[in-house]
């Protein structure tokens, strides 16, 4: 398929240049959307099987902050997140081939816990970046959780206060 970036439509897929492909087409010159079809299912499945999967993600993501507490004898945990995505990396003993792609898709669940830990109040999430003074990653150990609440409470009472 192509690998341009088409911004006009919601694929990303350059129809013209897909379609103008005579395996795409019949004898009568009529799209043959069947074989389209069976051609992205078959890219996209190469693709897909060498994808480090997001259950095997989490894991190495709680294998190194877990090792992290139990070396330091604490309840709390941190680490830059580039730091967090090699350590990750070296949990998952992914080839070099696959190491960019495993890189980006760790940081994409990083941000996603993110997103699940701030939407649900530390209910979800495993993980959340934070950004500034004593940012990076931090593990949603049970004591996080707690200050993390603590913390929200108090902005929000700061800011109800300041209407």
């Amino acid at each position: 398929m192509s690998n341009e970036n088409n911004t006009e439509t919601k694929s990303f897929i350059n129809w013209e240049r897909v379609l103008s492909r005579p395996e795409f087409r019949n004898e009568n010159g009529e799209a043959n959307l069947d074989e389209v079809m069976r051609q992205i299912r078959e890219e996209a499945n190469e693709y897909l099987s060498n994808e480090v999967g997001t259950d095997e993600i989490k894991g190495a993501v709680q294998t190194v902050f877990n090792r992290m507490l139990e070396k330091n004898n604490s309840k709390d945990a941190a680490l830059e997140t580039d730091t967090l995505i090699t350590r990750a990396i070296f949990e998952l003993n992914v080839d070099e081939e696959t190491t960019s792609k495993a890189k980006k898709r760790i940081h994409n669940f990083l941000d996603r816990e993110t997103k699940k830990f701030k939407d649900t109040n530390g209910a979800e999430g495993i993980v959340v970046i934070r950004k500034g003074a004593g940012g990076g990653v931090r593990y949603a150990t049970e004591s996080f959780i707690a200050d993390y609440r603590k913390a929200q409470e108090k902005k929000l009472a700061k800011e109800n206060n300041a209407k």
